[in-house]
C-alpha cells in the first residue's frame, strides 16, 4: 500500500499556459518533498496548458481533467476529495511559491495543533514577474478572527494557505458560488478552528488581465459580501445588526454616505462588540491590545465621518474610542492627532 503524502498541493487550472510551468516548477522545487501535486484542469482548458501538464513525468503529479465545466470553487472541491495528504496547500496556476513555503507551513501546523489554517505574506507581481507590492498579513488567531467580518483588508490570502484536510472535510469544502467563495470559506472555518498567518513572504501572487483571482475580486457583488459580514458580525457581537449599521461598518467597500444616526449606532455596536469579543475569546495580552487598537482605529474613522455633519456625535464616538483604550491613552491621543493631520492635508491637496 502506497503511503499517503504529508501534503497535497492543489492547483486549479484554466488558461494560464504562459505561467503554468513556472508555477508547477516552484512546487516541485520545494525544500519539503513529502507531497503530491493535484492539478485540476477545467473543461475547456487550452491544449497548450494540457501539454504543459502532461510534459511532466514526475510520479508526485496527479492530473485530473473535469469532464464538464465546474468553475473554480467546485474544482477546488474536486481537489479536496482527491487529496490524500494530512494538509492541503492551495495555489493558483499563475503564482509562484517560494522554495521554503511548504516546509515553513508544515512546521507551523505540526507545532500548533489548534491551528487549522495558516497563510503567509506575499509579493504581488505583474505579468512579467516584476514586484509591484508586498503584503504582510495580520498574525495571531484572535486578531485574525476579529478582522474577518469587516473584510476591509486581506486576512488570509487563499493562494498562500495550507489547511488541515479534516477542516476542509468538516466544512464540506467551498461554497459553490463564485462570489467571494474564499471569504465564505474562511468565515466558516473560523467557527470551528483557528486561523493564523506567518509573517514571511512565501508566495509571489501574479496579477494580470487574465488572473482568475483578480477578476473574481473585481466582480464580487458587494451585497453578497455585506450579507456574509452581517451574519459573521451577528455571531461575533451576539446580536443581529440592521443592514444600515453593517453597511456603515463596511464603508470602505461602498460608495455611500451613511446617516449620522447609523454612524453613532455603528460606533456603540463596535465598542460593545469589541469588549464582548475580547472577554470571551481566549487571547494573549498582545492580541487583546491589537484587537482594541483595531477597534479604536475604526471608531476614529466613524468619528471623522460625521465630524462636519454632527460634531456632538463625533465627540461622543471619540470618547468611546478613548474608553476602549484607557491603558493606551497616549497612543489613542496620538492616533487622533495623526488622523486629523492626515485629513487636513488631504483637504489641502484637494483645494489646490
Amino acid at each position: 500500500m502506497i503511503a499517503s503524502p504529508k501534503v497535497s498541493v492543489v492547483i486549479p487550472v484554466l488558461d494560464t499556459e504562459a505561467y503554468l510551468r513556472e508555477a508547477i516548477d516552484s512546487i516541485l522545487g520545494q525544500t519539503f518533498q513529502d507531497f503530491e501535486l493535484v492539478i485540476i484542469s477545467e473543461h475547456g482548458t487550452s491544449r497548450q496548458s494540457i501539454a504543459v501538464i502532461e510534459s511532466y513525468s514526475d510520479d508526485r503529479i496527479r492530473h485530473i481533467h473535469n469532464s464538464r465545466k465546474l468553475g473554480i470553487p467546485k474544482s477546488r472541491n474536486v481537489g479536496i476529495r482527491e487529496a490524500r495528504g494530512e494538509y492541503i496547500a492551495w495555489m493558483d496556476a499563475d503564482d509562484v511559491s517560494v522554495r521554503e513555503r511548504l516546509e515553513r507551513e508544515v512546521e507551523f501546523l505540526d507545532e500548533h495543533p489548534d491551528i487549522g489554517v495558516v497563510g503567509t505574506g506575499f509579493e504581488v507581481i505583474d505579468g512579467n514577474g516584476r514586484v509591484v507590492s508586498r503584503e504582510i498579513l495580520p498574525s495571531g488567531p484572535a486578531l485574525t478572527k476579529w478582522l474577518l467580518p469587516f473584510r476591509d483588508a486581506n486576512v488570509i490570502a487563499n493562494p498562500t494557505s495550507m489547511v488541515r484536510r479534516t477542516v476542509c472535510v468538516a466544512l464540506k469544502g467551498y461554497g459553490e458560488s463564485e462570489q467571494a467563495e474564499d471569504y465564505d470559506f474562511w468565515l466558516r472555518a473560523s467557527e470551528i478552528t483557528k486561523l493564523d498567518n506567518l509573517a514571511d513572504i512565501l508566495l509571489r501572487y501574479r496579477r494580470h488581465k487574465g488572473n482568475i483571482g483578480h477578476l473574481l475580486f473585481q466582480e464580487v457583488d458587494p451585497k453578497e459580501s455585506i450579507w456574509m459580514s452581517r451574519v459573521a458580525l451577528a455571531g461575533r457581537f451576539g446580536r443581529d445588526l440592521p443592514p444600515s449599521v453593517v453597511r456603515t461598518l463596511f464603508k470602505p467597500y461602498l460608495d455611500f454616505v451613511p446617516k449620522t444616526k447609523d454612524v453613532l449606532s455603528a460606533a456603540f455596536v463596535l465598542r460593545q462588540g469589541c469588549v464582548r469579543y475580547a472577554s470571551s475569546e481566549p487571547m494573549l495580552k498582545r492580541e487583546r491590545t491589537l484587537v482594541h487598537r483595531d477597534a479604536a482605529n475604526r471608531l476614529l474613522g466613524l468619528s471623522i465621518t460625521c465630524a462636519t455633519r454632527n460634531p456632538v456625535f463625533s465627540v461622543v464616538i471619540c470618547c468611546l474610542m478613548i474608553q476602549l483604550c484607557r491603558e493606551q491613552i497616549p497612543w489613542a491621543v496620538g492616533l487622533i492627532v495623526r488622523r486629523i493631520i492626515r485629513v487636513l492635508r488631504r483637504k489641502a491637496r484637494m483645494n489646490k
